[in-house]
């Protein structure tokens, strides 16, 4: 991982060798400054503002670092310790007492930079206040709660799924995710399901000049272009069987060959990976669309984004945040904004961006409930949606068959019902949140998929 270069760094450490490592490494992420004694430390705190102190614990044969760590607290520096000891008490002063980030030996600290940095960048994210009221807007309190957990989660090196109807704004979560990790490459983002099939493997991996007719130029592909960065990959259960097969390998080993290149040759990129899709995965993989091995690489961590039907108070902050976009100030009375928490918005923000249009075309300074129904009535149809529809389908109650089971014998009974009530925990009773299911019905995930799938099969 590479940050962006913004952040100033403190390094305390008295052994020169380990000093000049620290801050090659750091140097990827801010200014470094570093010092060996407890003096020098002082002096550049008192001169210099600093985000992050890394203090070693025993300076020139002192325990000095505890005094320094006091100082970098009472500055509220992002303050990590290391020592060559193990000595729980030295464990338990710095992170009780003086409350460090974090504490490390110093044999593993090099390897842990990554992480570290991560975490730092992360609770940057969470101080900033306007994490749910500028970024992703929302007062869900479930929402904001998971994509909290995701976050902490993607500081590790998870991979990231989201899942949700199209225009929830799956895209916009998956650039603040982006944003929390702090990383120096770009966001780099395409829908899959907007690329021809046949143009799809040269879109992510590449070409050469003369791979294919009508190569006429090398082309970078996108798992390139995101090298240090975000890759996004929204509506990703649409790649085709043959290129999931690829994605996969390349995503498990960092590397990949582009269309007419050499195996032997291969481009290398890190990134961070996040994908997203509105289509039932779970299905697809039933159906032996979608590779479950992939699944499993691309879901490390799931998230379900409600819809906006789902998350009416949600209407009020999104209209007026949108408002507050626009030269053209305009207000809206509580009455009108209540009648839009009540409505479908069966296409989520696409809904509500058209009817934010249709209100700032108006001559009107205040916008009433009665400028709202014409308009209203115009983009929600009578009829639900296909997932409203979908989600309002229960599976009939389980009554014991005496017949089925005389027929087919009690084994194969208890298997059609086994995967019955999976599915029915899964998409009825837990929204679809797989990571939930797999805790509540205390199951393997390939036992669950196995479940699923029969499902499929015998419903």
């Amino acid at each position: 991982m590479k940050a962006k270069k913004n952040v100033k760094i403190l390094v305390i450490e008295d052994e020169r060798a380990i000093r000049r490592k620290l801050v090659s490494i750091l140097s990827n992420f801010g200014e470094v400054v570093d010092v060996g004694t407890k003096e020098e430390a002082f002096e550049q705190l008192i001169n210099k503002d600093f985000e992050i102190a890394i203090i070693d614990l025993n300076l020139n044969g002192k325990v000095d670092g505890f005094k320094i760590l006091e100082e970098t607290k009472k500055r509220q520096v992002y303050s990590v310790v290391l020592s060559s000891s193990d000595r729980e008490d030295y464990y338990k002063k710095a992170i009780i007492d003086y409350n460090a980030e974090g504490f490390y030996n110093k044999k593993d600290f090099i390897k842990s930079i990554d992480l570290i940095m991560k975490e730092y960048f992360l609770k940057q994210t969470f101080i900033n206040h306007d994490l749910f009221t500028e970024k992703f807007i929302t007062q869900d309190l479930a929402l904001m709660d998971a994509i909290r957990s995701v976050m902490k989660y993607q500081a590790q090196g998870s991979a990231v799924l989201i899942l949700g109807e199209s225009g929830v704004g799956k895209t916009a979560l998956a650039k603040v995710l982006h944003e929390a990790g702090g990383f120096e490459g770009n966001f780099v983002a395409i829908n899959a399901s907007a690329i021809p099939e046949n143009l799809i493997e040269s879109t992510l991996f590449g070409h050469l000049k003369g791979a294919f007719t009508g190569a006429d130029t090398n082309k970078t592909g996108i798992l390139a272009k995101a090298n240090e960065g975000t890759l996004f990959i929204d509506e990703i259960a649409s790649i085709p069987l043959n290129i999931q097969t690829k994605l996969l390998t390349c995503l498990d080993e960092k590397k990949f060959t582009p269309i007419g290149g050499e195996v032997n040759d291969p481009i290398y990129s890190n990134f961070n990976l996040i994908t997203a899709t509105c289509d039932d995965i779970i299905k697809k993989i039933a159906e032996k669309k979608f590779r479950s091995d992939l699944y499993n690489r691309i879901a490390q961590e799931t998230i379900l984004i409600p819809p906006l039907r789902n998350r009416p108070d949600d209407i009020p902050l999104l209209i007026k945040h949108f408002f507050k976009l626009s030269p053209k100030k305009k207000m809206i009375t509580n009455e009108a904004l209540n009648f839009l928490k009540e409505q479908k918005w069966n296409k989520n923000t696409r809904d509500l961006i058209s009817i934010v249009k249709y209100c700032l075309s108006l001559k009107e300074s205040v916008i009433s409930t009665e400028e709202l129904i014409k308009r209203c009535n115009n983009f929600s149809d009578d009829e639900e949606s296909e997932q409203e529809v979908k989600s309002q389908v229960k599976l009939e109650s389980i009554l014991i068959d005496y017949d089925e089971i005389q027929k087919k014998g009690i084994n194969q009974y208890l298997k059609k019902i086994k995967a019955e009530l999976t599915h029915t925990v899964y998409k009825d009773h837990l929204k679809c949140d797989i990571e939930k299911a797999l805790t509540y019905l205390h199951l393997k995930r390939t036992v669950f998929f196995e479940q699923l799938a029969y499902f499929k099969k015998v419903k």
